[in-house]
């Protein structure tokens, strides 16, 4: 059984925008652990929201920082290297 085709647009209601992030980073983080747990292998993933100021890190990202650079911006953000 097919599914019907999702017509992509903008979502101007703000409260919609924002639940269907949140439900859309939940799937991404759920396959992230899938791949993982299948791989066998260590996945990152490195998420910039529109709704927050920090960006959001998985776990296993956490030990990406110690092997990269990272410097805090003047506007709060950072910047990986």
């Amino acid at each position: 059984m097919t599914r019907k085709k999702v017509k992509l647009a903008y979502i101007t209601n703000d409260s919609t925008r924002k639940a269907t992030y949140k439900k859309r980073m939940k799937a991404l983080k759920n396959k992230m652990s899938k791949l993982s747990t299948r791989c066998g292998s260590d996945t990152c993933v490195i998420m910039y929201s529109p709704y927050k100021s920090q960006l959001e890190i998985t776990k296993a990202a956490e030990q990406l920082k110690k092997h990269c650079k990272c410097h805090i911006l003047d506007n709060g953000s950072e910047d990986w290297h």
